[in-house]
């Protein structure tokens, strides 16, 4: 695979590169945002390239059948700054790691930005990236 391979399936599916090495792409057909890694967007190249114009035509479909991708909050677009890289799976472990060691106030902003609170999310993004620099 190749960054020609990932960048062609990218542009397939018009995703955008996020800060963290991942992509956004806007899908129709669920009207939100979805997030993928660049394995994944590998694997859409390997169906665009199907010997079976069947599948190669359908590519995008056959892709989404078989790929786990995470759908991002109502409201959500990539954009610059933190948030753009947190995911809905950060916060949880966020909010985990918070009910563990009895933080109900952060647990609570984890919950919001789950709802969809940018605002929120741009907290918890904070939060997890300042977690990160300590263990670094």
């Amino acid at each position: 695979m190749t960054i020609t391979a990932i960048e062609r399936a990218a542009n397939h599916i018009n995703a955008t590169e996020l800060s963290d090495g991942r992509y956004a792409y806007y899908a129709d057909e669920t009207s939100s945002y979805h997030v993928v890694d660049a394995d994944d967007l590998g694997e859409l190249c390997d169906y665009l390239d199907d010997d079976d114009e069947s599948i190669s035509r359908d590519a995008y479909s056959h892709w989404c059948a078989g790929t786990t991708s995470e759908e991002m909050p109502a409201g959500w677009e990539p954009g610059e700054g933190t948030v753009s890289h947190i995911t809905n799976e950060d916060i949880r472990t966020l909010s985990d790691e918070a009910a563990a060691a009895g933080d109900t106030e952060q647990v609570e902003l984890c919950e919001r930005a789950l709802a969809g609170d940018d605002e929120a999310r741009e907290a918890c993004a904070r939060a997890i990236e300042s977690a990160q620099a300590m263990a670094d």
